[in-house]
């Protein structure tokens, strides 16, 4: 049932309006990354954990999580209402971390650092230790930075400002204060003993101690691994192929016509030069096939400029390269996806998914549609895949090694990913552009989907960020720690700068720590219980072993119990000690624990009137592309609302003939009922089987009728300019709409009901099975 032969899964859907994923996945890390992790650590300090503020933001994002919506497989009003509740799901979220870091910077005691230097708080909402290269803005040009040990900290200054310091051992759960002031002066410091790595720059090749990095002129990398000693070629290639598909499945047309970068000149631009960091901007222009063609066989012969930015990022001491790419989606009925050839030998992929790391077959076990033997397609009335499944679902990372080495591309917000067999190349695809809810006539899928509704918004002409990173690492991807690098490059670090005050918080600390070997024990979740009585911790352990984890806390520990999903107590946990205790974890086991805490009492009533100065800093504060003078095809035109209206006339038309055609059955029925109960039985079954086409047509009319209606209400939104013209037409839309939405929710159930009483006179009456094959799946 899960490889989609019997019936499908919809693997296009990971793709399908993929703004809307990367919007989910902002509102999950801000919930779960953020608000609820550094609310923990305002509450175990003295202050206000807003659980019923938490739990209506919770809410919120749970409307948009039904099957239809977040799979983005809707009509656009769905979508576009959607949009609306990410946002004030961001807004809330980020508020509630505002207010939780207010009370602590307002208690952090920052008065003892240098005389008149300016403080940065780091605070860390992971339960790992973390090491980092942050970047602030600053004006001037000598620093020093210093920690609350009166170390210098190693930093430099970038472009526009950009000051890039090397934080290290910023404490889990917790903050690390640092402090900038101008390089005089006679404050005693000892020099950091960190010894860093420095990246080098020259032409097109960047270097550290794990990377040499050379930008070919198309664009796309070459990457020698120092420690596998080894050349990855044509890393972040630009693939686009065309897309007949639908919101469901992804499907290639009769004849594609591919287009890569391989052949274009990119621009190439040095924009952030230090020892600490690199920036590189890779500017490309495609040209692009406006659309797919008139029947949908091939791609259109008007091309588009299609512009896109891909920004390439190294550290020092890193052997990541992170990418940050921005494109304006200006062309219809494509699929764009970045290539990296592995060139690994290994049968499997490993992906990061719910709880796990799953394993798949890189070449899966083929299969047959015409293998189904008719017995078993009577029943299958929902659609399916023709073929083997090849593009899967994964969480921050896919994974390819062969215990040696390996290749791991990481992702915010991006679901889905395939391994070509061509090199064992990752293919990770940015988006898909498709411009119908469903249809009946895709090459990748058998079978009724959904209904046939004309959805423009599906074709994501906007503008869109994608980020993105390549891990290369030795070992396999748990001797690699590749689930906690996914982790960290999805947590980025929240700093705010505030000036010099007394508090009762030390400017330095941490107040939870998870240790495991390797960091294979992951968090899904830190939370108050539900009771209001001590912390929530989630671990899971996505390997096959059993691995002991420990829990540090800063503050003493009461009881520590093991509970359910549910928070309902299972039993206490001995091994425990007054602020640790240990634990070990089943291979693939979900543990959630409750932790009575002593809690501090610093931030009860200590805000009142306090005058200190907090500014927010974005660790991720990039300005956007300008593409302005980048044209998108039209979203929809007089043409395609036309092109409507006529299927809906022929639609209407079978429509009409296949109730003639119920009616001199039944007549015809009605003649030789007992006369000739042979004759009278065949007729029977021509009879139930025309009700059930006039089933499958009204149906199918009702769609069209909604899709012509929405189609005109689109063109109304974005082309009406007559206020009081475009108000009186929605309301009789609105109002049409209403009248369609109840017919066809009842013409979809008798639909479906009247495929299976077919499928009974035709076992009754032992007709061939392809007798109703045409009618069952239009």
């Amino acid at each position: 049932l899960y490889n989609g032969r019997f019936i499908s899964v919809f693997p296009g859907t990971l793709s399908s309006r993929i703004y809307l994923k990367c919007m989910n996945d902002i509102c999950q890390r801000e919930l779960e990354k953020y608000a609820e992790p550094i609310s923990i650590l305002s509450w175990l300090n003295g202050g206000k954990y807003n659980c019923n503020v938490l739990m209506a933001i919770w809410e919120k994002l749970l409307k948009n999580h039904p099957h239809d919506s977040i799979c983005g497989v809707s009509i656009d009003d769905v979508h576009i209402n959607m949009e609306k509740r990410f946002s004030e799901v961001i807004t809330s979220a980020r508020k509630v971390t505002e207010d939780g870091l207010k009370g602590l910077v307002f208690n952090i005691d920052t008065s003892t650092g240098p005389v008149g230097a300016e403080p940065y708080i780091i605070f860390n909402p992971s339960l790992k230790i973390r090491d980092k290269i942050i970047t602030i803005k600053t004006k001037g040009d000598s620093f020093k930075i210093i920690d609350s040990k009166g170390r210098v900290l190693a930093n430099q200054k970038g472009n526009e400002d950009h000051l890039h310091i090397y934080v290290d051992n910023v404490p889990a759960l917790g903050y690390k204060t640092i402090y900038q002031r101008v390089a005089q002066g006679k404050y005693a410091e000892n020099q950091t003993d960190i010894r860093l790595d420095k990246v080098i720059v020259k032409n097109n090749m960047l270097e550290n101690r794990y990377l040499q990095v050379e930008i070919k002129e198309n664009g796309s990398l070459d990457v020698f691994d120092k420690m596998n000693k080894c050349w990855y070629k044509n890393l972040n290639m630009i693939v686009d192929g065309a897309d007949a598909g639908d919101e469901y499945n992804y499907s290639f047309p009769e004849n594609d016509v591919i287009i890569t970068n391989q052949k274009i000149k990119a621009e190439i631009e040095v924009v952030e030069r230090s020892f600490l960091k690199t920036v590189i901007k890779i500017s490309l222009i495609l040209q692009l096939p406006e659309s797919l063609s008139d029947d949908r066989k091939t791609r259109s012969p008007k091309l588009k400029d299609f512009p896109m930015i891909n920004w390439l990022t190294l550290e020092a001491d890193s052997p990541i390269l992170n990418f940050r790419t921005e494109v304006k989606n200006t062309v219809k009925d494509h699929r764009l996806r970045v290539l990296f050839p592995t060139n690994i030998d290994t049968e499997f992929s490993f992906a990061g998914t719910q709880f796990d790391v799953t394993k798949r077959k890189i070449v899966p076990e083929i299969f047959n549609d015409r293998d189904i033997s008719e017995e078993v397609k009577r029943v299958i009335i929902g659609a399916r895949e023709p073929e083997p499944i090849t593009t899967f679902p994964h969480g921050y990372f896919v994974d390819i090694n062969d215990s040696q080495r390996g290749v791991a591309v990481l992702n915010k917000g991006l679901p889905e990913y395939e391994i070509l067999p061509d090199n064992h190349t990752i293919a990770l695809t940015l988006f898909r552009s498709v411009g119908w809810l469903a249809r009946g006539d895709l090459l990748t899928r058998i079978g009724d989907a959904g209904p046939t509704i004309f959805t423009p918004d599906a074709q994501c002409l906007r503008q869109m960020t994608f980020k993105y990173a390549i891990y290369f690492h030795q070992g396999d991807h748990h001797q690699a720690r590749v689930y906690q690098i996914a982790e960290e490059f999805n947590t980025d670090l929240k700093i705010v700068k505030t000036d010099q005050h007394q508090g009762e918080l030390a400017d330095t600390a941490g107040f939870l720590t998870l240790k495991s070997i390797k960091d294979i024990l992951q968090v899904s979740a830190i939370k108050r219980a539900e009771d209001g009585e001590g912390i929530i911790l989630r671990l899971f352990n996505p390997s096959k072993e059993i691995i002991e984890g420990e829990v540090i806390s800063n503050y003493n520990l009461g009881k520590v119990y093991l509970v359910n999903l549910n928070e309902k107590i299972i039993r206490e946990i001995k091994d425990c000690t007054e602020k640790r205790f240990k634990l070990l974890v089943k291979s693939k086991e979900i543990v959630t624990i409750k932790l009575e805490i002593i809690r501090k009492s610093f931030l009860k009533n200590r805000i009142k009137a306090k005058k200190i100065k907090i500014q927010w800093l974005n660790e991720e504060d990039h300005p956007m592309a300008n593409f302005d003078n980048f044209r998108s095809a039209p979203l929809l035109t007089r043409t395609d609302i036309a092109s409507e209206e006529k299927r809906l006339k022929g639609i209407e038309k079978k429509l009409n003939k296949a109730r003639k055609t119920v009616s001199l059955l039944e007549d015809k029925f009605n003649k030789f009922d007992g006369l000739d109960p042979i004759r009278s039985d065949e007729i029977e079954f021509e009879f139930h089987k025309a009700k059930g086409e006039v089933k499958t047509y009204y149906r199918a009319f009702l769609e069209a009728k909604l899709s012509v209606v929405l189609s005109q209400k689109k063109y109304l939104e974005t082309y009406n300019k007559d206020v009081d013209d475009y108000t009186k037409s929605m309301e009789e839309i609105e109002e049409t709409l209403r009248e369609i939405g109840y017919k066809l929710n009842e013409a979809r159930v008798k639909k479906r009901a009247y495929e299976y009483i077919v499928e009974y006179y035709q076992h009754r009456l032992k007709f061939p099975f392809n007798a109703v094959s045409s009618a069952k799946h239009r």
